[in-house]
């Protein structure tokens, strides 16, 4: 069917189950804002500071387990939630930030590289410069938000995609499975290297995936001292007697990372 690139991007939201749109928009978003109203499954929560409405979509789809939408304002507004995605990439939060971006037609003025700019800080970065692209860059956005190793993408969108209209086939990302299979030389391996170490630790971090208590019963069944690195959540119980705090190894013969 023949949308504007507006619609589309809107129409993709929907199907993908976004139910939330955290942002601080600007003149670039224009296009999309006027339209919705239209689509009522379209909440968005208006923020003063680009950095609060990272956080605030963090937080959101760390406690709901969905993939958080964020849209920001061109390169300015975008730059100030950079800071706090630097947290997602990291702790390998799924997340979508979008930004408005000038006509791609206006090089001569001036026009930022939004995808450029972002990329040090997303797992994958691209910008959407016709209507027609508009399915396929988000749905590829979310496939990869979610998609392991998890984590936060950006997508930018030139003003004159917003307008122009385009045949588009509007179906959202497929669910992931993830690889459940393991590696037995690997886990003998591991085995062996914490049976004849002396001095043992374990590093855990944010990407367990649900496998907090098997860390537990691991750290606990060894008495492998256990240290946190990077972390933004909760990994191992702080009041456990193995628990040593942030990373801060001295002379350690095996570390076991997880």
């Amino acid at each position: 069917m023949k949308l504007a690139g507006k619609h589309a991007l809107l129409q993709m939201f929907v199907a993908e189950g976004v139910n939330y749109v955290f942002g601080n928009p600007g003149t670039s978003e224009t296009p999309m804002m006027t339209i919705l109203p239209e689509y009522k499954d379209l909440n968005y929560i208006l923020v003063l500071q680009e950095g609060v409405a990272v956080g605030m979509a963090e937080g959101y789809g760390r406690s709901t387990g969905t993939v958080p939408l964020v849209s920001l304002h061109i390169d300015n507004g975008m730059a100030n939630g950079l800071s706090m995605m630097i947290d997602q990439l990291r702790s390998g939060t799924p997340m979508v930030m979008t930004a408005g971006n000038k006509d791609i037609r206006k090089l001569g003025p001036g026009r930022s590289d939004l995808a450029e700019l972002a990329r040090p800080f997303a797992k994958w970065s691209a910008e959407i410069t016709h209507a027609g692209q508009v399915p396929s860059v988000i749905r590829r956005a979310f496939q990869e938000a979610k998609t392991s190793p998890t984590g936060p993408v950006f997508v930018g969108m030139s003003a004159n995609a917003f307008d122009d209209i385009a045949d588009v086939n509007i179906q959202p990302s497929t669910d992931v499975v993830q690889n459940s299979s393991t590696d037995l030389n690997a886990i003998e391996e591991v085995c062996d290297l914490l049976a004849t170490a002396s001095k043992p630790i374990m590093i855990i971090g944010d990407r367990l995936n649900g496998a907090n208590e098997a860390a537990l019963k691991l750290a606990k069944t060894a008495g492998i001292p256990v240290y946190g690195h990077g972390s933004f959540e909760v990994n191992f119980p702080a009041t456990h007697p193995l628990w040593q705090g942030n990373l801060s190894v001295r002379n350690p013969d095996a570390v076991n990372a997880i």
